[in-house]
């Protein structure tokens, strides 16, 4: 999954989570599967990260 459709994903369990009248049973199962989102962008950010620092080296081979 795209790190884009990660953070909408995210963004909806935010919303639910600030609703007041939310259960501690549903709130917990919500937290839960934010742990897991947020898990799984990090790994994506870590991904593109590698990606530009790849790409960076090669650029600046050309100075040469």
């Amino acid at each position: 999954m795209d790190i884009e459709k990660l953070l909408i994903e995210l963004e909806n369990i935010i919303e639910k989570m600030e609703d007041k009248d939310i259960t501690l049973n549903y709130s917990l199962e919500l937290l839960e599967q934010g742990v897991k989102l947020t898990k799984q962008c990090f790994s994506a950010l870590n991904s593109y990260k590698g990606k530009l620092i790849i790409l960076k080296e090669s650029l600046d081979g050309l100075d040469e």
